[in-house]
């Protein structure tokens, strides 16, 4: 993208240019090729770019493609600077690719015939979508097997392919909002994120306050952002909104999502409903899972009183420890989520267990002080003093190893309350290794 708009800002800002510039676009249906070229080019001369849609799959003869080609003159005679897209150009037309030799003269030469007269074009930027090829690569052939290879790229060179690709200037492959791959692809929420703030400033202005934050429950943004995948790609996420009832609304809540059986044309709306109603079936077993913390720290300290027994105070601490955990988790790059059977409890490392005992031993000490508690080598309920209200760097070997053995259970309790912990591997290795 940065190549592209670079690109276009030397056109834009060069004087007396006589050919387009020409740009193709590859990419699954519905991943969003045109968006982002449009967003690019507005951004960089919005008073000054028009957009022209032209699907060539619907062409039925040169006419066609000469009236197409009179409405992007109009416009350059007006001062404007066509933004043209070219859908499909890779269709086929008459032959295989049977287009591109047509687009070879006007690339070229910013002309284009119709009968015996030829017609100057002006000042445009042609965007060729693919429609047949999901990628640059898979468009010129590369991805074949060379027994394969030998007779594409034969017809390949019968259509001018070859030609139309000396002509272009630059190309773009849009991935979209579906990850492509599990390992590799650990950007798709980047994308959805980016895809999800433009529809709603085009769709939903007044969702945006006057801090420029987008008003929308966490619930809802958790469900967009971490669905497994849209059936149709970006066009099921502009149906989601579309279909919400955001008009009169301040905020999106999930209250405004459209039904069930809706949201089934574009996600598995069972995964949807379990990332939208997280934070809900998390606050439902805060207790359980404050009672299974409990149980741990009575085996550490080889205490007798249960749960029913102790006191208020100290179910609260069990309690606000419970309600801490999923924000510690993201500090070391997992999340938690909801599943419908028990699944296997995941092993921390050093280094991450390290990070979690850092940050619930600090927790609890800012808990502790707010409630009146104050450090003395003595433990006293009586006069609220504890030896553990310490810098974690200061406290003893034995006081450490109590919060890692708690923390070292976490992921067993979550597991027998149903949830999974996620890792979220956003950062490539050599980032993780650091």
């Amino acid at each position: 993208y940065r190549s592209i708009k670079n690109l276009m800002w030397e056109y834009i800002s060069t004087h007396n240019t006589v050919r387009p510039l020409s740009i193709a676009v590859f990419g699954t249906p519905g991943s969003g090729k045109s968006f982002g070229i449009a967003e690019v080019a507005t951004t960089i001369a919005p008073k000054l770019v028009v957009k022209l849609n032209f699907n060539l799959s619907q062409f039925n003869s040169i006419s066609d493609l000469s009236t197409a080609f009179h409405k992007v003159r109009d416009l350059c005679l007006q001062g404007k600077l066509p933004l043209v897209f070219l859908d499909e150009f890779d269709s086929t037309f008459e032959n295989k690719l049977g287009w591109l030799k047509y687009f070879l003269a006007p690339m070229q030469d910013g002309i284009f015939r119709e009968g015996d007269a030829v017609h100057p074009i002006g000042k445009a930027i042609f965007v060729f979508v693919g429609g047949t090829a999901s990628t640059f690569d898979e468009f010129r052939g590369e991805d074949l097997s060379d027994e394969e290879k030998k007779d594409f790229l034969s017809e390949f060179k019968s259509a001018k392919g070859p030609d139309f690709i000396s002509r272009l200037r630059g190309y773009v492959n849009i991935l979209g909002p579906n990850q492509t791959d599990s390992k590799r692809d650990q950007l798709f929420i980047i994308r959805r994120a980016m895809l999800l703030r433009s529809l709603l400033e085009r769709k939903v202005p007044h969702l945006i306050n006057n801090k420029e934050e987008a008003q929308i429950d966490t619930g809802v943004l958790r469900a967009l952002l971490k669905v497994p995948r849209y059936k149709h790609e970006s066009r099921s996420m502009e149906a989601i909104l579309e279909m919400s009832m955001l008009t009169q609304a301040k905020k999106w809540e999930q209250s405004h999502l459209p039904s069930q059986k809706q949201l089934k044309l574009h996600v598995d709306e069972e995964e949807f409903l379990r990332y939208l109603m997280h934070d809900a079936f998390y606050s439902e077993r805060v207790e359980s899972i404050a009672q299974a913390i409990y149980e741990e720290f009575r085996k550490v300290d080889n205490k007798q009183t249960s749960w029913h027994h102790l006191s208020k105070e100290s179910q609260n601490a069990c309690r606000e420890q419970a309600k801490h955990i999923p924000d510690f988790l993201l500090k070391i790059n997992y999340d938690l989520l909801s599943v419908k059977e028990q699944c296997l409890a995941v092993e921390f490392t050093k280094s991450e267990l390290m990070v979690l005992a850092l940050n619930e031993h600090k927790r609890w000490c800012q808990y502790q002080k707010e409630l009146g508690w104050k450090y003395c080598v003595h433990k006293d309920h009586t006069l609220k003093t504890d030896p553990a209200l310490l810098p974690w760097e200061k406290l003893s070997a034995e006081q450490k190893k109590r919060t890692n053995q708690i923390i070292k259970s976490w992921p067993t309790i979550l597991a027998n309350a149903n949830f999974k912990v996620e890792r979220l591997n956003y950062m490539c290795q050599c980032e993780t290794k650091v």
